[in-house]
């Protein structure tokens, strides 16, 4: 008789892929738009948390978008993901709480 640790288990509460282009406008317009090509979502934007003088960004200015998975859909993108970087990801990639980072 075999039993299943479920502590043991790998599990997965969310994927949350985001894009930051730094200016509002048409490059944030082309972010939303490839973000919901890749997950059939509508994104939401992220607002600027401080003033940056050099580059001239405002406060709550629009400069991001995000969109959050969730359990299948989370675990179906993540398998693409991984797929899409050969199923090898750096050690550097973890942290000590469990989250995975990554580029593609």
């Amino acid at each position: 008789m075999s039993t299943v640790n479920n502590m043991k288990q790998i599990s997965l509460e969310k994927v949350v892929i985001n894009i930051g282009v730094g200016k509002s406008g048409e490059p944030l317009e082309r972010a939303k738009n490839a973000l919901e090509e890749l997950t059939s979502r509508k994104p939401t934007q992220c607002g600027a948390k401080n003033n940056v003088r050099d580059f001239g960004i405002h406060k709550g200015e629009p400069i991001g978008a995000k969109v959050t998975l969730r359990d299948t859909e989370a675990m179906e993108f993540a398998k693409r993901i991984i797929q899409a970087k050969n199923n090898q990801l750096k050690e550097s990639s973890f942290d000590n709480y469990g989250n995975i980072s990554l580029g593609v």
